[in-house]
């Protein structure tokens, strides 16, 4: 009787976390809605202003991991999160933005202002 007890305490455990785990991307972090994406884009574009870029490229990079951006949202929060990495001396990162914007946008290009 105390091992089918204990059976069914475990089952309800692993339904609890496997219902958990649909809310959570692979690495862990919490699936976001549309609203909590653009807020969070907003919100890291509003960081990005005021130059708190960390907070800014944890914000713009949740948003653009969340898929629920639209085109031209996610590479603008692209050119940011490359401009936070460019500016940190992290070439590689800043590259691979840049690239991520021209494969779904070829036809990008920065502002005057931006390009240095």
């Amino acid at each position: 009787m105390h091992r089918m007890k204990l059976a069914a305490l475990l089952l309800a455990v692993l339904a609890a976390g496997c219902a958990q785990v649909s809310t959570q991307t692979d690495s862990g972090k919490p699936v976001l809605s549309y609203s909590e994406a653009q807020t969070q884009y907003q919100q890291g574009l509003a960081n990005y202003r005021e130059n708190r870029v960390d907070a800014a490229l944890n914000e713009l990079s949740q948003a653009v991991a969340s898929g629920k951006l639209n085109a031209a949202d996610t590479n603008n929060a692209r050119k940011y999160i490359a401009f936070i990495h460019c500016a940190a001396a992290r070439e590689l990162q800043c590259r691979e933005q840049f690239q991520a914007i021209l494969k779904a946008n070829p036809d990008f290009d920065l502002a005057p202002a931006e390009a240095n």
